[in-house]
């Protein structure tokens, strides 16, 4: 048999391929019905939240204590998915009542004012004492952690999101993501959170005018 030299040069047709645009990880179906809002539960590690907010905007700005309820809705904001607010929980440190009890009772009535929606839910933990006169945050992260671990495992959220920088929380996160609830988190500014790369998580980023919107009233409700 012959082969016709037109048919011997002749172009080998190639399947073309075609790209297909990398998804949002917010549109991962993991943890979602369609149709149906996400309840996402927020977690502020408000030692981070406030210190956070110093590094990104400066002292003179970030020197405020933001409300904790602006604050989730302005991370809810900041979400592709339609969304609803479940539990914003706050974690903060305690001052001794035999240390400093004015500051003992404030944190006390600062609590109970915020809770009062009962949207929010604060968890106090004692602070530690140092042996030069200062103090830090102590059992803060366990209390964190355990109470992602318990919202992920309630059945009743779709997502949370931690606003923290502490990457001892990572494995937490990824007890989050193995409930088969999604795992975001947030931050003051174009840099903190925690990430998950091979997870691809999300971090929602708020910027000075969000800030600015969360310190408007003081912390116990009157204007700023």
């Amino acid at each position: 048999m012959s082969i016709s030299p037109s048919s011997r040069h002749a172009r080998t047709i190639r399947p073309q391929l075609r790209l297909l645009p990398t998804p949002d990880p917010q549109d991962r179906p993991i943890g979602s019905t369609p149709g149906v809002p996400d309840r996402v539960d927020v977690f502020l590690d408000m030692g981070y939240v406030i210190r956070s907010a110093r590094t990104a905007f400066g002292w003179r700005v970030g020197s405020r204590t933001p409300d904790a309820l602006a604050t989730a809705r302005e991370i809810l904001a900041l979400r592709h998915r339609s969304s609803e607010l479940g539990t914003v929980h706050v974690f903060d440190g305690l001052h001794g009542p035999d240390r400093r009890p004015l500051d003992h009772h404030r944190m006390l009535a600062w609590k109970r004012q915020v809770e009062a929606s009962g949207e929010v839910i604060v968890h106090l933990r004692p602070l530690q004492y140092l042996p030069d006169g200062g103090f830090r945050q102590k059992e803060v992260d366990t209390s964190l952690a355990f109470a992602m671990d318990d919202a992920a495992r309630s059945g009743r959220t779709e997502a949370i999101v931690a606003f923290t920088g502490d990457r001892d929380q990572l494995p937490a996160a990824r007890r989050v993501l193995a409930a088969d609830v999604r795992f975001e988190s947030a931050c003051w500014g174009q840099r903190g959170g925690i990430f998950l790369p091979e997870e691809r998580t999300w971090t929602h980023r708020l910027g000075r005018a969000a800030y600015q919107r969360c310190t408007a009233t003081g912390e116990f409700g009157d204007a700023a």
